[in-house]
Order: C-alpha cells, then structure tokens, then sequence
C-alpha cells in the first residue's frame, strides 16, 4: 500500500527546510511513497518541473490559503503531516496563516523535523542583541521527531526520535570526478575556487536594528582573509544578494539561485567551501562531496573600544580594530547573522561533525589564512579532512534510511 507523505516547507526566510524536505523525499521510493508540499513563494524555484505536486503558499492571503490547502489535502489525501522546521512554522503564520492549529484540522498524524535536538536544549535561543528568547515547546506535543545528521548527533533512537543521515552517505563523491565538472562549467582545471552560498533572510533580517552592525561588516572581513592567502582565487557565491568585493585577487562571480543539480556541482567542484552558518546544508553537502569546509564564526563578545583593547584571546589586526570600532558591537554567533552561539553550541558538543570541517575565528585573520592555505594545497591538512569526512560518513551508513522511517513513523501514529 502507497504511504502518503505531505511535507511543510512554510519558511518566510530561507531554503534549507525546503531542501531537507525535499532530499527526504528523493530517497523514498515512489513505488512505495507518495510525496507532495506545501512551499512559501521563496522555495518554488526548487520544485519547477519537479515530479511532486506542490502547492505555493501566498502572502498576506490567510483565508485563501486555508481554502487552497482544504482543496490539496483533499485531492492529495496524506497519510501523515511532515513539518520540514516547527520554530519556522511559527513565523510563516503572519504571512501565510498557517500554523499548526490549521494542520491539526485536517485529523492527520503530525509530525516534524528536528533540526535541532530541541528536546534536549532549554528551549532558550541567544540572538546577536543580547535577547534570549524562550521558544515554544509545543514540538515536545508531537508523537515523532525526525533528525537529519548532522546537525544532530546520531544515536540509537527510539520510538519518538528517528535520526537518519540528511544526505544519502552512499552518495559520496570522490574528488576525481572535479575535472569532469570544471570542464563542463567552463571552470581551469588549475583555478583556485572557493564556494560560498548565503540566504536572503542574512542580508534583510532585523537590518534596521543598529546592534547587527558587525553582520554587515563580515563581507569586509572575508574579503581582508582572503586577500591575504597569497594566491589568485575564484570566489563563487550562490545567494539573493551580492557581496560587495574589490580586490585584484580575487575574482568574484556572483549568482543569485542555482538550480540544485547546478548548486551541488558548482560546490563540488570547488577547491574549498566557506560558510558563516554552521547549520547550513551547504556544509554538510561539501563534507559529502569531499570537498574541504571552513566555518567562519566568532565565539567572542566585545562591547566597547575599552574591550577592544582589552582583548587578549588572539591577536587583532589593526583592520580588525578598525572594524569592531565601526561595528560599535561585536557579537558571538554560530548563525550569522542571528547570533545563536550558545544554542548551536550545545548541539556541537561531544558531535563527531565538528570534526569534519575546520572551525575557526574570523576575527583571527592571520591564523584564518594560515588554515585556508593549507585547505586550499594538497597539504596532509587537507588529506586529514578528506579522511574525517569520509569517516564521519561511513558512520552514518548504519542510520535508517528514509523509507525505513517512515514505515517506522506510521507503525508509532498508527
């Protein structure tokens, strides 16, 4: 019998509940499953000429979209409601509407991703403003959790949490295949190319709030690491908005969406790829792709120009100081630039994907270059990645696939 699944992919901000959805999907057999959505406006790109129907949410629309959706659970019949993020459903409810009262109408086992382990946190999120913010605990209400790894730590599971690899780890791409795609996207074989993907939400989000000055300034900060690896690079950028870059060594070629089957061969035939979001799934498709990985976060706080001076962890440069004293603020984060550093954190702690890329402080410009040169050679360095990565992944290969999770959820909802 066919197991239909409607996924909720109801994000106002960004694609990666959309993608983690949708490559769920993929790994489930169509023989078997039947897969349909619920998307916000900024995903449709991603579904276009897809296999699955799907059903594009509209702003500032609450009454039709509750009739539109009526009219797709009706024609679409789901078995069961897959919530791709429960935190963003919250905040799709003043565009779209949609919340998780609305869901529970329909009288469909409800369930979600969990992104985060939040049952293991204290439901409390730290932002870039000194705000922490107690988050809703309705997620603990529902009967399944499903826990794409990484971000979350692989265990043994239960009949509540199902943790399963968010990308298929028999998918592992060599390196060799690069030249084949560097040929074919007009790529040298010899360029130095650096892979960076950001979301619309890091540009716009809270942008009239003065406190997220040093967000602002850590294209500034990327460009002055970068400039000073002693080499020509190609840096490749996949986001809504441009960064604003002006350096002869540094060629910068921008797009503002790529398909997914370009975006993954664009980052895999990428030297290095860089993030300043340690959730995103651009990290964790580079650590299956092989392809070595930088986070550039920042674990410091400095409030003032007295701080400035006072600062002792490493040595700043005087662009640095420069910079903090423009900033007014410098904040912590591990999601740029919403902060979330200590509630990220905690998810990193005894988590074996922390090893499979290398995280650094961006405020530490020397010793930033000092570890892309090597990523960037074929130095043990980076040998020693490629091995944790492909370890790491080998580890995931015990993990339940999708359609064995499935059959487990309605097994737990029946």
């Amino acid at each position: 019998m066919t197991i239909r699944v409607m996924f909720v992919a109801s994000s106002v901000f960004a694609l990666g509940e959309a993608i983690i959805a949708q490559s769920f999907a993929r790994r489930l057999d169509p023989a078997a499953f039947s897969c349909s959505f619920v998307i916000s406006q900024n995903a449709a790109r991603l579904f276009e000429g897809g296999d699955y129907p799907y059903l594009i949410l509209i702003g500032a629309q609450p009454l039709l979209n509750k009739v539109l959706l009526g009219e797709f659970v009706r024609v679409n019949q789901p078995d069961v409601i897959v919530l791709a993020d429960y935190y963003t459903l919250a905040h799709s409810r003043a565009c779209y509407g949609l919340d998780i009262e609305t869901l529970r109408q329909y009288e469909r086992p409800l369930i979600s991703f969990d992104i985060y382990e939040w049952e293991s946190s204290d439901f409390r999120v730290d932002f870039f403003d000194g705000r922490v913010k107690e988050m809703s605990r309705g997620i603990s209400e529902l009967p399944v959790h499903l826990r794409p790894c990484p971000l979350n730590r692989p265990g043994a599971g239960s009949e509540k949490y199902f943790p399963y690899s968010l990308f298929d780890p028999a998918a592992y791409r060599a390196p060799a295949p690069r030249r084949d795609l560097r040929a074919r996207h007009g790529f040298a074989q010899g360029e130095k190319v650096v892979f960076m993907a950001t979301a619309g939400w890091q540009s716009w989000l809270y942008q009239n709030n003065p406190d997220r000055r040093f967000g602002d300034c850590l294209p500034e900060l990327y460009q002055l690491i970068l400039d000073g690896l002693g080499c020509d690079l190609t840096l490749l950028h996949v986001g809504p908005e441009p960064l604003c870059f002006s350096s002869p060594r540094l060629n910068y070629r921008h797009l503002d969406f790529a398909s997914p089957a370009l975006f993954d061969d664009l980052l895999a035939l990428s030297d290095l790829c860089l993030t300043n979001n340690v959730i995103a799934t651009t990290l964790t498709k580079a650590v299956h792709f092989g392809v070595p990985a930088a986070m550039l976060g920042n674990s410091h706080s400095i409030e003032s120009a007295e701080g400035i001076e006072a600062f002792s962890a490493f040595t700043l440069s005087d662009e640095v100081r420069a910079l903090a004293r423009r900033a007014g603020r410098v904040f912590p984060y591990r999601m740029a630039p919403l902060g979330w550093h200590r509630f990220v954190s905690r998810l990193l702690r005894d988590n074996a994907y922390l090893e499979t890329f290398a995280d650094l402080e961006i405020l530490d410009v020397e010793g930033c270059r000092q570890t892309l040169v090597e990523l960037l050679a074929e130095s043990p360095a980076r040998q020693a990645m490629e091995a944790r990565q492909a370890g790491y992944l080998s580890g995931l290969k015990d993990l339940r696939a999708p359609g064995e999770v499935m059959r487990g959820v309605m097994e737990v909802c029946a």
